[in-house]
């Protein structure tokens, strides 16, 4: 959880390079074990990152596999709520509605493979 905190702040500062460092460090410590809330933590801030690098859409689709992993919406996520709200700003309720379902479409490996090739992506 420390990681993807420092991640999140990275985000914050506009340090997308620490975020993803932070991120991939966190995806790793969590896989292993299989840790699916603080897996579904890091596609959060994922898509956190995501946004502020300019990939909304992609952003969208990672909340939506978040959600997907914790088996229902975040409602109950202070940030993953208020990243829905700005993403839904950003793209439109329909392009947002889209995206995301199509994140909480996927399964538990397909969820985790994509958040997991954005944490890992330079």
């Amino acid at each position: 959880m420390h990681r993807c905190a420092s991640a999140q702040l990275a985000v914050a500062r506009g340090d997308q390079e620490g975020a993803r460092e932070h991120l991939s460090a966190a995806f790793a410590l969590a896989a292993e074990p299989g840790y699916v809330p603080v897996l579904a933590e890091i596609g959060v801030a994922a898509a956190a990152a995501c946004l502020a690098c300019g990939d909304a859409e992609l952003a969208a689709e990672l909340l939506g596999a978040a959600s997907a992993l914790h088996r229902g919406p975040d409602s109950f996520h202070p940030d993953a709520t208020e990243l829905g709200r700005r993403l839904t700003d950003v793209l439109g309720r329909d392009v947002h509605t889209v995206a995301v379902e199509r994140g909480r479409a996927r399964d538990r490996a397909d969820a985790l493979a994509l958040i997991d090739a954005q944490v890992r992506r330079r």
